[in-house]
């Protein structure tokens, strides 16, 4: 399963790579939204992508911003997007569930609760790929 992680302050980042990798999750670090998107670009990293988690405040692209345009230009309305952030107020949370994440989390977050997300996302990415499948034959 593989996990990209969007976060400008590289103390979180490191956190959640730690983290998920003790979990058996291949993690691919981002520190700006631009850098995840341009990432995004290589339809091979696309194809084996199973989450996305990707904090509100950055420089530039916010990861609301970053959540729009992933499923805007890329088109991919089934891969789970994660929206964290240090600030929990109800704006920021509407906002990332209409851009299209599927989940809010907020700092600091508690190392359970981050990997029950997880599992929950990427348990809605496998039933989207059977689905996508069995749609084929």
């Amino acid at each position: 399963m593989s996990i990209l992680v969007v976060d400008d302050e590289l103390t979180n980042l490191l956190l959640l790579e730690r983290l998920l990798e003790n979990e058996g999750y291949d993690v691919v670090k981002a520190m700006s939204g631009e850098e995840a998107i341009e990432l995004m670009e290589d339809p091979l990293f696309i194809e084996q992508l199973d989450v996305v988690l990707l904090d509100v405040e950055m420089p530039g692209i916010s990861g609301i911003e970053a959540t729009r345009l992933i499923r805007k230009r890329f088109g991919l309305d089934e891969l789970p997007i994660l929206i964290v952030s240090g600030r929990s107020n109800e704006e920021d949370i509407v906002n990332g569930l209409n851009a299209g994440a599927c989940e809010y989390t907020a700092k600091p977050f508690r190392k359970t609760e981050m990997l029950a997300r997880v599992r929950n996302a990427i348990g809605l990415k496998q039933a989207s790929d059977a689905r996508k499948r069995y749609e084929k034959v």
